[in-house]
């Protein structure tokens, strides 16, 4: 492959990431105002869904390792 479709493979994947990734920071931002509430849950949601769900598993898997030492 050539350089060129390399760089327009890139180009395509931050158009396509960019949108997905930063609308959580979006909300975010607009959250901090102290009347906009929606934008408070919002944001929560929206960064709750970037979770992945091997991560929670491990996670648990280490409470539970940790919970026989209690």
């Amino acid at each position: 492959m050539s350089y060129d479709l390399f760089f327009r493979a890139g180009i395509k994947g931050l158009f396509v990431l960019m949108p997905i990734l930063g609308v959580g920071w979006v909300l975010g931002l607009f959250a901090l105002n102290k009347g906009t509430i929606v934008f408070v849950y919002a944001f929560a949601i929206v960064n709750g869904f970037q979770v992945r769900v091997e991560t929670v598993r491990d996670s648990y898997a280490l409470i539970d390792e940790l919970a026989v030492f209690i």
